[in-house]
């Protein structure tokens, strides 16, 4: 018997572990028909099965319908106002059955539950908030509270209370003109109440009960309590959504933060990569290009001749790359600093036409530079970034025009006595940039027209690096180009004057 009463004491608990877990219930009372267990515990893991699953199965109705994912923070807040006032109002018109004798008003209170309970059902259930939030408005607070203030009294019950509840209610569950609106005809309804009880008092009808004063204190009391019940609850979440949303700003200002410091330490380590890669890859080309020069000048052969000028072409070709590569990474990390010095503007216009005429002549295009007669001798300013972004333009000129001729024009526009604004154009009789691809024309790596410039050599830097030059020096750069007749890439920067003689 001692053992048996052990191994009955250890099966109970057994069962009541395993029945907090609902997926063991199928188990337990299949082995419970199969064993001897009397019939009364089968019907008790039975009842428990039927009671567990459906009051969660309940709750989690009624939350889905009150707070289901897909509704907004209004929308959830009027199905919470609607549910406890259902409930509030039940308990409310079981006092007035109780203390209340007059009929009108236990009807208008029965009817004011109706209409609360279609305005739940259409918001919670048909997920229809704006016709919920009309229902409340038109039905309870415009037609409703006015009639059961007129018939419970006036201000001797409870609905003062429920007209201050009317016009906070708009607040709550409704935004812009919609809400204005409603707070301004339910005021008109609640000075038109307080005017008539002031004016005709005699039209009201008092609560004809034993104690009034008792009834005033009841009714204003319950009043009162739901009200105040309702608008802490509204607050209190209200109070829970704004901390909610402070927590995943939070959240995503820290991970936002996290992820630029990640990509901050991305750039520094790729800056830093192409900044010791471009050094180790420089050195040997300027090395190899040292040993072809010597071999350019001391050799007679034409055969090693020609090798040599093919080397010297590919190594200033890949030179070229490689400081592109170096004078991205140095922008893109903001580690490139403008050296302003004062400078010759008629020397530096001689250096653009040398470096790119004997590739224009190769092509058979006419180089040309004109300048403004008037314009300063000599400014101050960056000269090699300045002759950088000449020298780019003027090399993308070269490379897309075929046939024709390029145009190099310097001018300027005064500011004042001692600056101005030195503006560049380069114009070719190119190919030309239709407008979509003109969009894209300054983005990093990016080549327009991929199927008929394959052929021509670059890396697509170069404009978007006169670019990133000019923004730095507080400029602006832009292109006009038709498709067929030409281009004309300009820019305008401001320089200061060191020298104000006319170049000519």
């Amino acid at each position: 018997m001692k053992n048996l009463r052990k191994n009955v004491c250890y099966s109970v608990i057994f069962l009541e572990i395993m029945l907090k877990n609902p997926k063991y219930y199928d188990i337990i009372n299949m082995c419970a028909i199969k064993s001897n267990v009397k019939k009364f515990t089968r019907l008790h893991i039975c009842e428990r099965r039927r009671y567990c699953l459906k009051k969660p199965r309940f709750i989690n109705y009624m939350h889905e319908l009150i707070m289901g994912d897909e509704l907004d923070v209004k929308h959830k807040l009027q199905n919470m106002l609607l549910t406890i006032s259902i409930v509030g109002s039940s308990l409310s018109i079981l006092v007035t059955f109780i203390i209340n004798d007059s009929l009108k008003s236990k009807l208008l209170s029965l009817f004011c539950l109706l209409m609360q309970y279609i305005a739940f059902y259409v918001s919670a259930v048909r997920r229809k908030k704006n016709a919920g939030t009309m229902i409340v408005f038109i039905a309870i607070n415009l037609i409703i509270f006015p009639l059961m203030f007129f018939f419970n009294g006036g201000v001797y019950s409870g609905m003062p209370v429920w007209l201050i509840f009317g016009l906070i209610y708009p607040w709550l569950v409704s935004e812009g003109a919609t809400c204005i609106v409603m707070f301004v005809l339910n005021s008109i309804a609640t000075v038109v109440c307080f005017g008539v009880q002031y004016w005709l008092p005699e039209k009201f009808q008092i609560q004809s009960v034993t104690d009034l004063t008792k009834w005033v204190i009841i009714d204003n009391v319950q009043s009162i309590i739901l009200v105040a019940t309702i608008l802490g609850i509204a607050i209190k979440y209200q109070v829970y959504i704004y901390n909610q949303q402070q927590k995943k700003m939070l959240e995503q200002e820290n991970k936002l933060r996290d992820a630029m410091k990640l990509a901050d330490k991305s750039n520094a380590a790729k800056s830093e990569f192409l900044v010791r890669m471009s050094h180790e890859i420089r050195t040997p080309i300027n090395a190899v290009l040292g040993m072809d020069e010597m071999i350019l000048r001391e050799s007679s052969d034409e055969t090693i001749l020609g090798y040599a000028t093919n080397i010297q072409s590919a190594g200033q070709l890949l030179l070229a790359v490689i400081n592109d590569v170096l004078d991205f990474s140095r922008i893109e990390s903001g580690k490139l600093e403008l050296i302003p010095a004062e400078y010759s503007i008629q020397q530096m216009m001689n250096d653009c036409y040398n470096m790119i005429v004997m590739r224009a002549e190769k092509k058979n295009l006419l180089l040309e530079v004109h300048n403004n007669p008037n314009l300063p001798s000599r400014l101050i300013g960056d000269e090699i970034r300045v002759r950088q972004m000449i020298i780019n333009l003027l090399t993308n000129a070269v490379k897309y025009t075929s046939a024709g001729k390029i145009t190099m024009t310097l001018g300027f526009q005064r500011v004042t006595e001692k600056s101005i604004i030195l503006k560049v154009s380069v114009r070719d009789t190119g190919m030309g940039i239709s407008p979509e691809n003109q969009q894209e024309l300054f983005s990093d790596f990016n080549r327009f027209d991929e199927t008929n410039t394959r052929n021509i050599e670059g890396t697509g830097l170069g404009l978007s690096i006169t670019k990133r030059l000019v923004e730095k020096m507080g400029g602006t750069i832009g292109v006009e180009s038709t498709v067929g007749v030409g281009s004309n890439f300009w820019f305008e920067i401001p320089q200061e004057i060191a020298l104000d003689t006319s170049t000519g």
